[in-house]
């Protein structure tokens, strides 16, 4: 479902702008490295310090190369074989957004949620509003971290409780690492570290601790070549990061932004190159995220938050990560990682629904939801009054697919709500 789904999504954006892929940094930095590091491989070269190319070819510096990335290491080989590089572009981005949906859906599933709620949670990270607008025209080392750092979550759970040997999550953090992607290998660490955290809860037992931790210490030790040059050189680069701690509210993303996640006309009150806000909905995550808070048995789910500390633990951090500060000595711009927000959030969700949503009382239920996209309605038009007529539309429209949703639960059950196909193969409830 996950591939299907994100394979039409990618196939209906290029049909609208074939060029939406390979715009900005990817087009002026990203392939053009891909091609100038596979015409040096190719040659027999190591591609080190090209002394001809000071500024742009200092590529051990620059780190985000992948020079010690074997996943880059092949796109860069094959690069200068495609004349095409907007299409070159679209499908490693289309490669990464398979990976990313895919490590979502895994990770759902070792906390519990039902197989079709996993894929829903799946399909809906790879187009949250940051990463669509962003990071799919632009950041593409960005996506590529984030999908190694899901999936080298996925294999630290199954670790740790005893379902998998210490090497995937190893591989999936060395290559999170490797890629060069400062923030990435930032959330690789932090996300060890939750796992770590919620499983000892969940399970006391010191010796799995202890065995995921020296698996990401072992992956960051490997991985240390890829941000020792540049850290060692900083002082004579324009990134020093001299300036220390500050924040000038570039990319800083306040929690009352929280209220535009599923709304998908809203532009969002952060500055960036676009002045005081955005020309897109980048804290955007599903249409279904919020009002489907109302469908939760929250008094059930009380008694399994010990289940979901990792996750709690993650979304904790990236929550006040994102509200700032701009700057942290050499790691700026904190929205850049409202991908994870949206990562974090859906897991819970998926997990959420799947074990503990709920029609009942429906009447309540459906008020609440219908109060929750009026006020998600009304935080948009704060940041946008001019597009009041389209956030109405909008909240109309998410209320009355809600409905359907409604009505195919109660029908046809939980599953038909996720997966339409549910419908062919079961007859009313």
């Amino acid at each position: 479902m996950i591939p299907a789904v994100v394979c039409l999504a990618f196939f209906a954006i290029v049909t609208v702008d074939p060029r939406y892929f390979y715009v900005d940094d990817t087009e002026s930095g990203a392939v053009g490295n891909w091609v100038q590091l596979g015409h040096l491989m190719r040659e027999g070269q190591f591609p080190s310090l090209v002394l001809d190319q000071w500024m742009a070819g200092n590529y051990p510096v620059e780190g985000q190369g992948g020079l010690w990335n074997p996943v880059q290491i092949f796109i860069n080989y094959i690069a200068p074989s495609v004349d095409n590089l907007a299409l070159l572009a679209t499908l490693v981005k289309l490669a990464f957004a398979i990976i990313l949906g895919w490590g979502v859906y895994r990770v759902c599933l070792e906390y519990g949620a039902r197989p079709y709620w996993a894929a829903v949670a799946g399909s809906a990270v790879p187009f949250a509003g940051f990463t669509l607008y962003f990071e799919y025209p632009s950041w593409v080392t960005s996506v590529i971290g984030m999908a190694w750092v899901v999936q080298a979550w996925a294999s630290g759970i199954r670790y740790a409780r005893g379902r998998s040997g210490p090497v995937p999550v190893f591989v999936f953090l060395y290559l999170a690492i490797s890629v060069g992607y400062v923030h990435a290998a930032l959330m690789a660490g932090v996300t060890v570290g939750a796992v770590m955290v919620g499983e000892y809860i969940r399970s006391p037992q010191w010796r799995t601790t202890v065995k995921l931790g020296i698996v990401g210490i072992s992956a960051a030790a490997c991985g240390a070549i890829t941000f020792l040059p540049g850290l060692l050189s900083s002082a004579v680069t324009w990134r020093t990061g001299e300036e220390g701690t500050f924040n000038d509210n570039f990319l800083t993303a306040p929690w009352s932004e929280t209220l535009t996640a599923s709304i998908p006309s809203s532009v969002s009150s952060i500055e960036s190159w676009t002045g005081e806000t955005t020309y897109a909905p980048i804290t955007y995550i599903a249409w279904f995220a919020i009002p489907a808070l109302a469908f939760i048995g929250w008094r059930k789910a009380q008694g399994s938050l010990r289940d979901l500390v990792t996750p709690l633990l993650l979304l904790a951090f990236i929550l006040l990560f994102t509200a700032g500060p701009s700057d942290i000595g050499q790691i700026r711009w904190p929205a850049r990682l409202l991908p994870f927000v949206a990562v974090f959030s859906l897991v819970l969700l998926g997990v959420l629904l799947s074990r503990f949503g709920t029609l009942d009382k429906l009447r309540s239920r459906v008020i609440a939801a219908s109060l929750i996209v009026f006020v998600l309605m009304i935080r948009a038009s704060s940041s946008g009054p001019q597009y009041f007529i389209r956030h109405l539309t909008w909240a109309v429209v998410i209320i009355a697919v809600g409905a359907l949703a409604i009505y195919l639960g109660r029908r046809y059950g939980a599953p038909a709500i996720a997966d339409p196909g549910a419908l062919r193969r079961s007859g009313p409830g």
